[in-house]
């Protein structure tokens, strides 16, 4: 009824820790976000821009749970890659844990533990602020399709940020 002629942009919570092998990466959900943007863009007949209000993995013992050190890559791979993309704003929930429960998933999205002790998600937050806080993003390198270049720069000094999906190598 003409609705998406009238938005300036359109928040989005996109929990994907549930999708499954593969469809609950940082680059999987990119790919979704791409195909909304499509779908967004043609419904509206120009571009819509897109906010990431809500968006994490739990790092939780129990179904669809990842181990803290793969929350905090996936932090980092998703603030990334939403640099990359030009989704101009990402905010990670939770701030802090809401609980103690290590079985469950929604006491476990935060960056900090619900004592405020830094979890390793804080940590990754901490330095890509520090290393990236006053870059921009400025392109993509090119690689095997698991590995992933970005490049951002201040001034005249560029700084890399890279990763593998797949087994680790040089």
């Amino acid at each position: 009824n003409g609705l998406m002629q009238s938005v300036d942009g359109l928040s989005l919570h996109p929990y994907v820790h549930c999708r499954g092998w593969r469809r609950n990466t940082p680059e999987a959900w990119i790919e979704w976000m791409s195909e909304v943007d499509k779908d967004l863009t043609r419904a509206a007949g120009r571009p819509v821009p897109l906010y990431l209000t809500e968006m994490a993995w739990p790092a939780h013992q129990g179904a669809c749970g990842i181990d803290e050190s793969l929350q905090a890559a996936y932090l980092a791979r998703q603030f990334l890659t939403n640099l990359a993309e030009g989704i101009p704003r990402s905010i990670w929930y939770d701030w802090a844990n809401d609980g103690s429960n290590p079985r469950e998933t929604e006491h476990n999205f935060g960056t900090v533990t619900e004592d405020r002790k830094p979890k390793p998600a804080y940590l990754a937050a901490r330095t890509l602020t520090s290393v990236l806080g006053r870059t921009s993003f400025a392109r993509r390198l090119k690689g095997a399709p698991e590995d992933h270049f970005l490049v951002f720069e201040e001034a005249s000094v560029e700084k890399l940020a890279a990763w593998t999906e797949g087994a680790p190598h040089p």
